[in-house]
């Protein structure tokens, strides 16, 4: 059964999960769920350091999965927004936070998602976007889907509300040379997402990691 919204709707009256409010100190499981494409050598070999707490689903097939136990390769369809639905509605424990990562990303270590982790907590997000600096979100628009961190109760409630939309259209379609009849509509799946974040969650906020720790790759690709 396909569980991804088909339509970019905000539902209007919205449905809160019965379980009790997450704490705001003190460190809260998580785990990582990882949107795989560009599987870089470096960035998986640091994440098997984790594997207990990693998720990997993809748009298609790599050597690199058979190192985890959490994995799926589905349809490549929707960008990351597509992965993301799919890890919530059927890899997700429903207990742990998540934080949803690109995989064209380069980590020093794996205690950069604990430092993600400890922020968020402290801070009480609901959802933060992760950045390398302050530019880097003011030129995305304060919004984007390469590095998010999402608490289990918000995760909950996204999944009681209908899921997370994709562009299902969208297949990849983001180099403007060779799709110029997509890129304009490249952004449709961050744009319906910070939508809905923005009516269910209780508070969004913004996380920057250094950038010798922490760097995204092939931005606007």
């Amino acid at each position: 059964m396909n569980t991804t919204p088909t339509t970019q709707t905000v539902p209007e009256k919205i449905q809160e999960p019965n379980h009790g409010a997450r704490p705001i100190c003190g460190r809260k499981e998580y785990t990582v769920c990882v949107a795989g494409w560009y599987f870089l050598n470096d960035l998986y070999e640091t994440l098997t350091k984790m594997k207990d707490k990693v998720a990997v689903v993809a748009h298609k097939d790599s050597h690199h999965m058979k190192n985890f136990d959490k994995v799926a390769v589905i349809e490549n369809i929707g960008l990351e927004f597509h992965i993301y639905n799919h890890f919530l509605n059927k890899i997700w424990n429903g207990m742990d936070d998540i934080i949803f990562l690109q995989d064209d990303a380069v980590i020093g270590d794996c205690d950069i998602f604990n430092k993600i982790s400890d922020q968020c907590v402290a801070s009480g997000y609901d959802v933060a976007y992760v950045w390398e600096s302050d530019k880097q979100k003011r030129k995305n628009g304060n919004a984007h889907g390469r590095c998010v961190y999402v608490s289990a109760g918000l995760a909950s409630t996204i999944v009681m509300n209908g899921g997370i939309w994709c562009n299902i259209e969208d297949r990849g379609y983001t180099n403007k040379r060779e799709f110029k009849k997509w890129y304009a509509h490249r952004n449709l799946g961050i744009q319906s997402f910070n939508r809905l974040i923005c009516k269910l969650a209780k508070s969004v906020g913004h996380v920057f990691i250094s950038r010798k720790d922490f760097k995204l790759l092939r931005e606007g690709r």
